[in-house]
């Protein structure tokens, strides 16, 4: 029988596809880790302009490997793309991380 800490260890992020259409690709995209949330948290706060797109650099990725599909080199590239993609990617991010709308209403009706 496995320990609590295997059980854990063996767990992994939630990952989905996302067709973009203007792109003519279809993407992967995972859940964030706790670091990652923690940061684009402090990035939206800092940097609201960019951290969109630093969300997707961490978590987008090639839909075949599961590796990641940009670097932080690809900030400015993907900056020069039409917002509307972007938040699209970056909502279905936020959807995978349970930070949606609903959520965010959950949380604050049990705070």
């Amino acid at each position: 029988m496995s320990s609590i800490l295997e059980k854990i260890s063996a767990v992994t992020l939630k990952t989905d596809k996302l067709a973009i259409p203007e792109w003519e690709v279809e993407i992967g995209v995972r859940e964030m880790t706790a670091r990652e949330r923690v940061e684009f948290g402090d990035n939206a706060k800092k940097i609201p302009h960019a951290a969109a797109v630093r969300l997707i650099i961490d978590c987008a990725t090639d839909p075949a490997t599961g590796a990641k599909l940009f670097e932080k080199a690809h900030q400015d590239m993907l900056l020069g793309k039409s917002g509307d993609i972007i938040d699209r990617i970056a909502t279905k991010i936020c959807e995978l991380s349970g930070l949606t709308d609903k959520a965010a209403e959950d949380l604050e009706k049990n705070s």
